[in-house]
């Protein structure tokens, strides 16, 4: 997994568009471009710890159906913040943007729930 994002990261930065997108944002906002990185991937390897400490007591498909519902947990948490406190987040109102969203998360719960039956 680290191999293949490694590998389309630098295939990202071949390009010179996203290159100079990404050398112009690092030189305006450094500390908050790291400070977003670094959490992220913290969450991210927080995360894959508590799924590897998950399979240690349960069966793989239900950790692994429980896992796929992130993308739910993070279209509901992005609308509550833009409606209740937008200044700490903020969803897409358009309408397209919107129902796409929240098609992919009835999808994905859909699809555990036939999972776990």
């Amino acid at each position: 997994m680290f191999a293949g994002e490694a590998i389309f990261g630098c295939g990202l930065l071949l390009v010179p568009t996203f290159r100079r997108q990404l050398a112009a944002m690092l030189r305006l906002n450094t500390v908050a471009l790291l400070a977003i990185s670094g959490s992220s991937t913290l969450i991210d390897l927080g995360g894959g710890l508590g799924n590897r400490y998950a399979l240690m007591f349960a069966p793989l498909s239900v950790v692994q159906a429980i896992g796929s519902t992130t993308m739910l947990f993070v279209f509901a948490i992005g609308v509550v913040l833009s409606l209740f406190w937008p200044k700490f987040g903020r969803q897409n109102p358009a309408a397209r943007e919107f129902a796409q969203n929240g098609i992919a998360a009835a999808l994905v719960t859909a699809g555990v729930t036939l999972v776990t039956l």
